[in-house]
């Protein structure tokens, strides 16, 4: 099935419903092929992902690969909450404060491990940890820019 811009006009009733059919296609070994503008939806139903700029295939794969890659090249932001105040000044990572216990770590590479071993040698432990993962949109803006 190949479609082009299928859920434009569509109201969110539409949309969710159009989504749903998908996805049953998609459970049913079916493959659904559609042109979207609006990455968030494509993002919702689609494991494979192309990107198309100025005619030429930019990106071609399972959408996990894809932001992975972007995050191997673009860096790593994780977010971590802690049980308790942590002193990052002889931390070699790029650290910043969001609120009580709660911070931002900007990092080359995935620096996930090395947090657990520097917040536990100060006796604290993480209580939360978060991968911000790039959305379709920012990596299709990457591409096109």
């Amino acid at each position: 099935l190949i479609l082009d811009e299928p859920m434009t006009g569509l109201d969110p009733t539409g949309i969710a419903e159009f989504k749903e059919i998908i996805r049953e296609q998609k459970k049913a070994g079916r493959t659904v092929f559609f042109s979207s503008h609006i990455l968030a939806h494509v993002e919702e139903v689609c494991d494979t992902v192309g990107v198309i700029v100025k005619g030429k295939l930019r990106v071609e794969d399972n959408l996990d690969s894809i932001k992975r890659e972007f995050l191997r090249k673009a860096g790593y932001t994780i977010v971590i909450e802690t049980n308790r105040p942590v002193d990052w000044s002889s931390a070699e990572l790029s650290v910043s404060p969001l609120g009580e216990n709660k911070y931002r770590v900007v990092a080359s590479r995935d620096v996930r491990e090395e947090l657990h071993d520097f917040v536990a040698n100060q006796g604290a432990k993480i209580l939360t940890m978060q991968v911000k993962e790039p959305s379709l949109e920012e990596i299709f803006l990457k591409l096109v820019g």
